[in-house]
């Protein structure tokens, strides 16, 4: 792949990662929830928790010919690959990013949405705060060292200070 691969999560940052990311053109998965927010083409379609994706899917509606990826089977969801080899720890984002790395052999990848800074998801937007990531850090930041070899980059949030934030350039490649 070239064009690096957009992973979208459900953090309310979303739809301002989205407007600065501008026109994309690249192949995008989504995590959970926010595939059935994105109205745009999607390629892959990610979660750890395969009970409720079929329920994204759903309310999502229109083109389901995406590749769905889960780290085990259910029997009410269509789970296409079941990744045997990459590691499930780490929050669903991480678990997208392995699978675009390492068996999608992608070059680079974009998190929008994925701030895991305790920002409310889109979905709640009544909350001044959401869910804590802060369990979930010590493995991104691993992950970070270990595996993303700068390959990764955010717009937002912690995972933007971590990681860095993508410019023309890095887009490029």
């Amino acid at each position: 792949m070239t064009r690096p691969v957009l992973i979208l999560g459900a953090a309310a940052t979303l739809p301002a990662d989205l407007a600065a990311l501008g026109n994309w053109s690249g192949p995008v998965m989504a995590v959970n929830r926010a595939g059935d927010f994105y109205p745009g083409r999607l390629d892959h379609w990610v979660s750890l928790h395969p009970e409720q994706l079929g329920g994204f899917m759903a309310e999502r509606g229109g083109d389901l010919s995406m590749t769905t990826w889960c780290q085990r089977e259910d029997p009410a969801t269509r789970v296409d690959v079941v990744p045997q080899a990459v590691p499930c720890s780490g929050s669903s984002g991480l678990f997208a990013v392995r699978i675009a790395l390492g068996i999608l052999k992608a070059r680079r990848v974009v998190l929008a949405g994925m701030p895991m800074d305790g920002s409310p998801h889109f979905y709640d937007a009544g909350r001044r705060s959401g869910p804590s990531f802060v369990p979930y850090r010590p493995e991104w930041r691993r992950a970070a060292r270990d595996e993303f070899d700068g390959r990764v980059r955010s717009l937002s949030g912690w995972t933007a200070d971590l990681l860095g934030r993508p410019d023309p350039a890095w887009l490029e490649g």
